[in-house]
């Protein structure tokens, strides 16, 4: 099943977090579709649904639209510095 397939399945509620737990505030100014995300980032929209359906970044459903945390993917996306011993 591709990962589009997988989102589609997830439940409608009015919002929804994909993937994470629920409860959190949203922010909407912070928001991104996957094509916004997919634009601004400059990959496709199936790696944005790669990155939601596999929690590297937050998302949400509202109203049948999946909407991504720019937050959480600042954060995904932040710069690692690597040392000798580590690998993740």
């Amino acid at each position: 099943m591709n990962d589009l397939a997988l989102l589609e399945k997830a439940p409608m509620l009015e919002a929804r977090q994909i993937g994470h737990r629920t409860g959190d505030a949203l922010n909407l100014a912070r928001m991104a579709t996957i094509q916004d995300l997919a634009e601004r980032q400059n990959v496709t929209e199936r790696t944005c649904y790669y990155w939601v359906t596999h929690g590297k970044v937050t998302a949400y459903k509202i109203g049948g639209r999946i909407y991504v945390d720019l937050d959480s993917v600042d954060k995904f996306l932040e710069p690692k510095l690597i040392t000798g011993g580590d690998r993740d």
